[in-house]
């Protein structure tokens, strides 16, 4: 309609990926307009310049038609949409975060400058280590309402316990004999205190 037509703010997300066909409904088409085309502009012939390339995210290669019995693609025409515009609010081809932002464990060895932050040995002691069934926790300080949690070597939860409280010195053992082989943090925290080591299940 008029010279400059409307703008049409498809609202997509469109994966990384090759060959994606932009058409319309022929059906609603004919329905609506008593054509196979929906009567938006193109260009005539043999004006466009393909590839059309928009600012190195999505590159248009050539236009597909609808004839009604012989469909097939040109580059003779640029069908329906003169002026792209992307609005790149999801950083496409750079750093993306899609889901809710995860709280994961690190742990760090053989640093020392972040060695204090590390919880040593005296403070919070894992045996066997490495172990193939149970592991055996002792805190050297008093605790109560403690949570336990166990993580992973990427950071995933994969258990929890609890205890209304733990004496200095006092053993507590978890069974581990179902986890795969590899390493795990251990994350023994209270209000007062938040406790940290590894251990390995060997088998």
């Amino acid at each position: 309609v008029g010279d400059n037509g409307y703008v049409v703010n498809l609202n997509w997300e469109i994966p990384v990926g090759n060959n994606y066909i932009l058409t319309t409904d022929t059906d609603m088409n004919n329905q609506n307009f008593g054509d196979n085309n929906p009567l938006l502009k193109r260009t005539t012939d043999g004006l466009p310049n393909f590839p059309y390339n928009l600012d190195g995210i999505v590159e248009i290669n050539e236009g597909y038609y609808n004839s009604g019995d012989s469909p097939g693609f040109s580059t003779d025409y640029y069908y329906y949409f003169y002026n792209w515009e992307i609005n790149n609010d999801w950083n496409i081809g750079g750093i993306s975060c899609y889901s809710e932002p995860t709280e994961v464990n690190v742990i760090i060895e053989d640093n020392t400058e972040i060695k204090e932050n590390f919880i040593s040995e005296n403070i919070l002691n894992t045996f066997p280590n490495p172990t193939e069934n149970d592991l055996n926790i002792i805190v050297d300080v008093d605790m109560k309402n403690v949570k336990l949690s166990l993580f992973d070597h990427v950071g995933k939860l994969i258990k929890e316990l609890s205890w209304l409280s733990i004496q200095k010195g006092e053993q507590k053992t978890i069974n581990v004999s179902d986890l795969s082989p590899g390493m795990y943090l251990i994350n023994f925290k209270n209000t007062e205190h938040n406790l940290n080591t590894s251990f390995t299940i060997s088998k």
